[in-house]
């Protein structure tokens, strides 16, 4: 029933090590959002479309300073 779920957690603890800093950023995004202390908006900051936001870190030393982008956006970001 579970047959796959053994190689997500090994998948997750793998980019967890790898990317430590990016996973603890996004983490305290997400706990600042759970606890209200950042609002998530439901308008794109670059497109203005609205729906569902991701957080996109410039700089993830600084890791409560995201900016709010839709999925599109985002990977535009990541594309230059």
């Amino acid at each position: 029933m579970n047959a796959g779920r053994g190689n997500r957690t090994a998948q997750s603890r793998r980019y967890k090590e790898k990317h430590r800093v990016e996973y603890y950023a996004h983490a305290k995004v997400y706990v600042a959002v759970k606890q209200g202390k950042l609002k998530k908006p439901t308008v794109c900051s670059m497109c203005g479309k609205s729906g569902l936001m991701m957080g996109h870190h410039n700089d993830y030393s600084k890791p409560l300073d995201v900016i709010w982008v839709c999925w599109e956006c985002h990977n535009n970001i990541h594309k230059v």
